[in-house]
């Protein structure tokens, strides 16, 4: 057989190996991230990583997942319907290799990992810094994606804890802003409709003050 043609099928057939193991190349180069509960029912990550926006893999642990689907079954309205969306979004990912459901705990977890860790748990955050392990806090990483809200707009915000005054009640926004709720101390541990009123900047970020919408509990 000519040297030529030889050559020219052993060219071929390398092209066509190479073709076969590429996906297989690609998928080991997808860094994959452990993310906490927080992060995982946090609305604007799932947008963004169901949406593709982000270019790794993720893995969870089990009881996380859990919990947030028992997170979800508590959800009410139109949020419950969004979020059941959320959930089968991620069951779809599972099935593709994308997400990755483990057995021992977050703290298990980071143990074995040490790197490429996204949580947006606060006291993780606090505990993290002190054990000095590595990690990405979300919420800061949110900020790029930050909406404009402005006076007047009507969002739904979770009333962590109270305010100041005796009345008042404390929620975050997505990017770590404070919202201070008028009404608010009467409703803790609940989502709500509220109102902006009033836009403060200060040095440490925006602050929202704002007030109940009566009768709109999510």
């Amino acid at each position: 057989m000519n040297l030529g043609i030889i050559f020219f099928i052993g060219f071929i057939s390398g092209i066509i190996i190479f073709l076969i193991l590429l996906p297989f190349v690609k998928r080991e180069k997808i860094p994959n991230f452990l993310i906490d509960y927080e992060t995982l029912r946090d609305e604007k990550f799932l947008e963004l990583f169901i949406n593709g926006l982000f270019c790794f893999k993720i893995t969870m642990s089990n009881s996380d997942f859990e919990k947030f689907k028992d997170y979800v079954s508590l959800l009410e309205n139109e949020e419950k319907e969004k979020f059941l969306w959320y959930l089968d979004q991620l069951n779809a990912k599972i099935k593709k290799g994308e997400i990755k459901i483990k057995k021992k705990n977050f703290l298990e977890l980071v143990l074995k990992k040490k790197e490429n860790i996204i949580i947006s748990d606060v006291e993780l955050r606090g505990k993290f810094e002190e054990e000095n392990i590595s990690f990405i806090f979300f919420p800061e990483i949110s900020k790029l994606f930050r909406k404009k809200i402005n006076e007047g707009e009507i969002i739904r915000v979770r009333i962590e804890k109270r305010g100041r005054e005796i009345d008042e009640g404390v929620g975050f926004l997505p990017d770590g802003s404070v919202v201070i709720i008028k009404g608010g101390a009467d409703y803790l541990g609940k989502e709500m409709e509220i109102k902006i009123r009033k836009i403060r900047e200060t040095y440490a970020g925006l602050i929202y003050e704002a007030e109940i919408i009566k009768g709109e509990i999510f």
